[in-house]
C-alpha cells in the first residue's frame, strides 16, 4: 500500500469513523500536537543510554499518546469502535513518576531554565508541546457537540508535569559536560607566527602586501626589533599584538618618540577573533606585554588608535594610556585612503 492516497489533496482529512473535516480543524490541530509529543519523546529516547529506566517510561507514555491521539482522531462512530482508551490507571502511572521523584529528592522550590544537558532540554521541549496540546484540547472541548472526554484533558495536564519531572531527573543523572577552553597568553613561537600570518594572508587573499608584511614581521622578531605575543585557545592562536622596540621597525619608521630601542617601546596591531571579543583577553595580553617590557628595562609604552575607534580610545585610557604623544596621517596607497592615527603614552 502506498503511503500517499491523494485523498487529502483538497485540504481535508478523514477521522476514524469516516467523517471528513478540514485539515485546519481544531481537532486535527489537537491530535497533531499529540503526534509532536510522541516524536519529541522519540528523540529523547534516542539520547538515552541503554541502562536508563527512563526508556521504559518514555515508551509507555508514547503508547498511551497513540491511544489518546486515536481518541481525538475519531468521530462518534469511530470512538464507539475503539478498544483502547485513556483511563485513570494511565494517569496514575504519570503521577507515580512525579511521586517517585519527590520521594527521592523532595519538592522543587526553584525556577528551572532548560539546557542543563541535551536530554533534559529535549524533555522540556516535549513538555511545552504537551502544554500546547492541553490548550488546544481545552478549546476543542468547549465547542458544542465535540464531546471530548475530560479524562483526555486530565491526562495531558498530568503529562506536562511528569515530563517536567523527567527533565529534572535527567539533569541529575546526566550533568552537562562542558569542555573548558584552555587560554594561554605568551610570546609567539616561530611556528605560531607562521600560523597567524597564514590566516591573515588567507583572509586577505589576492593582496600580496600581506605576504611582504609576514616576511618583515618574522624577520624583525628574529632580529629582536620586536616581539609578537599571542592569545591561544587550546593551542590555537586567536589573537595577537606586537611589542616594537627599535625605531628601525617598519611600523615605527624612525619615530623615536614611539620606540627608541632603550626606554620607549610601542604596542602595535592588537587583534582578537570576533568570537572571543569582550572577554578580557586583549587586556590580559597587554598586561603581559607591559610586564615583558618592564623586565627588559623599558619604562614607557606608546599605543596608536584611530579617532573613529572611540571604544578603543576609552579602553586605552582605562589601561592608563592617557598622555598624548603625537598624531600622524598614515596612507593606504592601495585604497587611496588617509587615516588619522593618535598616539598615547604610559609610564610603566
Amino acid at each position: 500500500m502506498s503511503i500517499y492516497t491523494k485523498t487529502g489533496d483538497s485540504g481535508k482529512t478523514s477521522l476514524f469513523g469516516g467523517s471528513r473535516i478540514s485539515k485546519d480543524n481544531l481537532r486535527v490541530e489537537c491530535y497533531g500536537c499529540i503526534d509532536e509529543i510522541v516524536s519529541e519523546l522519540g528523540l529523547a529516547y534516542a539520547r538515552l543510554s541503554e541502562e536508563k529506566a527512563t526508556h521504559e517510561n518514555i515508551r509507555t507514555i508514547q503508547k498511551n499518546l497513540f491511544t489518546l491521539g486515536a481518541q481525538l482522531a475519531s468521530d462518534a462512530k469511530g470512538a464507539a469502535m475503539l478498544k483502547d482508551v485513556i483511563c485513570e490507571a494511565d494517569i496514575a502511572f504519570l503521577e507515580s513518576i512525579i511521586d517517585n521523584y519527590h520521594a527521592k529528592f523532595g519538592a522543587i522550590r526553584e525556577f528551572t531554565i532548560p539546557g542543563a544537558n541535551v536530554l533534559s532540554a529535549q524533555l522540556h521541549v516535549a513538555r511545552t508541546v504537551a502544554r500546547r496540546a492541553e490548550r488546544r484540547i481545552v478549546a476543542l472541548a468547549e465547542i458544542k457537540d465535540e464531546n471530548i472526554d475530560n479524562i483526555l484533558i486530565k491526562y495531558v495536564n498530568r503529562l506536562s508535569d511528569a515530563l517536567f519531572i523527567m527533565a529534572k531527573e535527567a539533569e541529575r543523572e546526566e550533568p552537562k559536560k562542558e569542555k573548558k577552553i584552555k587560554f594561554e597568553y605568551k610570546e609567539a613561537s616561530r611556528k605560531e607566527l607562521e600560523m597567524i600570518w597564514e590566516k591573515n594572508i588567507a583572509d586577505n587573499a589576492g593582496d600580496e602586501r600581506w605576504i611582504a608584511w609576514r616576511d618583515i614581521c618574522i624577520a624583525e622578531n628574529a632580529e629582536g626589533k620586536c616581539k609578537t605575543f599571542i592569545v591561544s585557545a587550546d593551542g590555537k592562536p586567536i589573537g595577537e599584538g606586537g611589542l616594537l622596540f627599535s625605531p628601525s621597525c617598519s611600523a615605527i619608521s624612525e619615530r623615536t618618540d614611539l620606540a627608541n630601542g632603550e626606554s620607549t617601546a610601542n604596542i602595535n596591531a592588537l587583534r582578537i577573533d570576533p568570537k572571543y571579543e569582550g572577554q578580557g583577553h586583549i587586556s590580559k595580553l597587554v598586561g603581559l606585554m607591559e610586564k615583558y617590557a618592564a623586565e627588559h628595562g623599558y619604562t614607557r609604552l606608546t599605543i596608536g588608535v584611530e579617532p573613529k575607534e572611540s571604544r578603543n580610545i576609552s579602553i586605552y585610557f582605562h589601561w592608563g594610556y592617557t598622555e598624548f604623544v603625537r598624531y600622524d596621517i598614515e596612507h593606504d596607497e592601495s585604497l587611496g585612503l588617509k587615516n588619522l592615527v593618535l598616539y598615547y603614552g604610559k609610564n610603566l
